[in-house]
């Protein structure tokens, strides 16, 4: 090939990479589980059996069968679980605003630096810690469509509202059946 001044010329000699080698140089992802896949992000792992990162950064999952859907620093090493929608802190922020889950089929919905180590739990908000088994953990609840009196064909724990409405006249107290 004779070069001519003025044009670009390109090495024949250079195989370009196929798009996944270079993404993974550039990005520093790791999918190292059987079957774990990492969609996009930044230094993001997957280590363990069809364990599986979105998108994001600085997320580890290394439960079977878990995920994270996106956000930043989230670890998640329960088993059938995921952290749902983002949040978290960024990295190199200096603070562990990430969410944990180290409980089985459990699940982060949104927040962070929340912590669910209890076994078909969620979490829903800021700096939430799970206190038991099958339940929905929050920062503030909102109960709507509550029964408006007590009868006693309510099964136990189920929340109502008093018959007597105090002041204001649109909000009435709540009660939890606990027999």
């Amino acid at each position: 090939m004779i070069k001519q001044p003025g044009k670009v010329h390109k090495s024949s000699s250079t195989i370009p990479r196929p798009f996944f080698q270079w993404a993974d140089t550039i990005f520093s992802n790791t999918a190292s589980g059987n079957c774990s896949f990492i969609g996009n992000g930044l230094t993001n792992t997957a280590s363990n059996s069809f364990s599986t990162v979105i998108n994001g950064s600085s997320n580890t999952v290394s439960g079977v069968y878990s995920s994270i859907l996106g956000g930043a620093c989230h670890k998640v090493t329960g088993n059938y679980s995921s952290v749902l929608i983002g949040g978290g802190t960024a990295p190199g922020s200096g603070g562990n605003g990430g969410n944990t889950i180290s409980g089985n089929y459990s699940s982060i919905i949104s927040g962070q630096c929340n912590l669910v180590t209890h076994n078909w739990s969620s979490a829903s908000g800021y700096g939430i810690t799970s206190a038991a088994d099958c339940a929905f953990h929050a920062n503030c609840l909102i109960i709507q469509n509550t029964p408006t009196m007590y009868t006693a064909g309510l099964a136990k724990w189920t929340i109502f509202a008093a018959s007597t409405p105090p002041s204001p006249t649109d909000a009435l107290p709540l009660y939890i059946k606990i027999i």
